[in-house]
């Protein structure tokens, strides 16, 4: 009896431990602390935008970045810099950064639209165009799954 209210106890003491770690992950950062290429984006995509907040999140072994511009644009990235997701409230995402297949194809299939969300990871791109058309691309750019709201 003793040894369980033991367990419950440790378990719980865990459970508290755990919520409070994850509860301040995420902290602010200044612009220069981002990595170098993160810092670039911003630069040459985002110069016409002030930074309302940089934020850095560190969860399990890995690190990640967000941005947040004045005009509401978004940008979340790895550790190395690169962009993993990046949202447009004002505009809309910068061509540049949209790779040049997933650009070409959204110009033959939807050449009155423009890319307001795109999100990457291993697996490949999702892409949500003014329209409200949602996209999702494999890691090799071809075109799986059109979604319509």
């Amino acid at each position: 009896m003793i040894m369980r209210k033991i367990v419950s106890v440790l378990l719980a003491m865990m459970f508290l431990l755990s919520a409070s770690a994850n509860a301040d992950n995420k902290r602010p950062v200044e612009v220069s602390q981002l990595p170098s290429a993160a810092q670039q984006i911003i630069n040459k995509h985002y110069s016409r935008h002030t930074v309302v907040l940089a934020t850095v999140k560190k969860e399990h072994f890995k690190k990640e970045y967000e941005v947040v511009f004045d005009n509401g644009d978004k940008i979340e990235f790895d550790k190395s810099g690169d962009w993993k997701e990046i949202e447009s409230k004002a505009s809309v995402v910068p061509l540049a950064l949209i790779p040049k297949a997933i650009w070409q194809q959204i110009r033959m299939k939807y050449p009155k639209t423009a890319v307001k969300k795109i999100d990457r990871d291993k697996k490949g791109y999702e892409v949500k165009l003014t329209n409200m058309v949602e996209l999702t691309f494999d890691k090799h750019f071809n075109l799986i799954e059109v979604d319509v709201d």
